[in-house]
């Protein structure tokens, strides 16, 4: 089958966009019994996955709990701090080029269990030469962040904050089991989170909720324009783990990121058309540095925590949780052995490739010479019958050493990069 029906066959599967395998079940054959191996690294970002949550929004796909008692918080804790040494003591060399700290909600932790994580995060920073562009971040939301903790985060030298709001409308948000509190609370929060030393925030909005409709883009814009964060980051609902898209079926989801992109650089905000993070300083490219080096460089990275992802230079692993009810039940029982690895890949290169370029829809470009890295060989030359069907139907352009889609491309950016791959 030639590209271009591949492309046309793909068209309406909404599986295609940055998830990447569609199934576990495609990566099967590639299932090995050992963890990752990262004494190649030479440079490592980190991810810490806090599940718990003082609300379940229907809308998200991560392994989350409500918040529990301060014992089980305590444990958990424990486990994450357990996992940190051994990992550092296993693997010491390597400079450290991102750290996000997200979930769940990581301020649902008590005030205690928070020092205790904040303490042992010290500890990974400590153990390991950082870069020049490294930048902590952590997640939070409007009704968990209060000044000890926002104080407690800047102290620490987290200095990134992204704060999860994801809609204007509070009868979209109420549909979700999410609620963020009155314009004015949220001013305050912010106003305490930069006296508190907080210098970067960042807000997340979602497109493709259940209810919601392009007239909801401007009372977006009203709340960013009113908050005034120096970064803002558009998610496309995702139907691969939580159900069909809820939104308006009349609208296609590519408006509504139109009408944001039109709004956000009215705002002063800069990105170019199909990147999903938008700035007030391209040097940051409105990512934390984990992000960053993750999505646009692939650097390697060691997920900690209940279902957190790693990726060596091997392959790609699922810590113990992934895709399991019963978090509650894996939190008392593997704590004091901490949160190993339950699925590891050790994936030839196309595969590794197919996930880089996936990811990278979030970014809407990728770098040929990182494509070239990753395969073994020249990016362009391999798949040369995908790239010139698509800068022809000119779904993609070529300049430099990136391939960007185009605004055709990205109404399909799914379809396109999975070509590409």
């Amino acid at each position: 089958m030639d590209i271009a029906s591949v492309y046309s066959e793909r068209i309406g599967d909404r599986r295609y966009n940055t998830s990447y395998p569609l199934r576990p079940e495609d990566w099967s054959s590639y299932r090995v019994d050992r963890n990752l191996d990262f004494s190649d690294v030479k440079e490592l970002s980190i991810y810490i996955h806090i599940p718990f949550c003082n609300r379940l929004c229907s809308f998200c796909e991560y392994t989350r709990m409500l918040t529990p008692g301060d014992e089980l918080q305590k444990k958990y804790v424990a486990g994450l701090t357990h996992d940190f040494k051994e990992f550092v003591s296993q693997y010491p060399c390597m400079t450290l080029r991102g750290l996000d700290i997200g979930g769940g909600t990581p301020t649902a932790l008590s005030d205690e269990c928070f020092k205790d994580l904040l303490h042992a995060i010290d500890g990974i920073k400590s153990a390991y030469p950082l870069s020049d562009d490294f930048e902590p971040s952590i997640e939070a939301t409007f009704d968990t962040i209060q000044c000890l903790k926002a104080r407690a985060i800047a102290d620490h030298g987290i200095k990134r904050i992204s704060m999860g709001l994801q809609s204007a409308n509070n009868e979209v948000l109420v549909r979700s089991g999410r609620i963020n509190g009155s314009a004015i609370m949220m001013q305050d929060r912010m106003a305490m989170l930069r006296d508190e030393g907080i210098e970067k925030i960042n807000i997340d909005f979602m497109y493709g909720l259940k209810g919601q409709s392009l007239d909801d883009v401007k009372n977006d814009l009203d709340i960013i324009a009113i908050l005034s964060p120096e970064q803002v980051t558009l998610y496309e609902f995702r139907p691969n783990m939580v159900g069909p898209h809820n939104g308006d079926d009349n609208v296609p989801l590519a408006d509504f990121y139109c009408k944001m992109y039109e709004g956000l650089t009215s705002l002063g905000y800069l990105a170019y058309y199909g990147q999903n993070t938008f700035t007030k300083d391209l040097r940051d490219k409105g990512l934390s540095s984990y992000l960053r080096s993750r999505m646009i460089d692939f650097v390697p990275y060691k997920g900690f925590g209940i279902s957190a992802q790693s990726m060596s230079n091997h392959g790609i692993s699922y810590n113990v949780g992934k895709g399991e009810k019963y978090i509650r039940d894996i939190i008392s029982g593997f704590f004091k052995n901490g949160f190993g690895e339950k699925y590891t890949y050790c994936l030839p290169p196309e595969e590794l490739l197919s996930k880089y370029i996936a990811v990278s829809g979030y970014y809407g470009r990728f770098s040929i010479h990182i494509a070239s890295r990753i395969l073994g060989r020249d990016y362009i030359m391999a798949h040369r019958e995908a790239l010139d069907f698509c800068i022809e139907e000119k779904l993609v352009e070529l300049s430099n050493d990136e391939i960007t889609l185009t605004h055709k491309g990205f109404e399909n950016y799914g379809y396109v990069l999975s070509v590409l791959r």
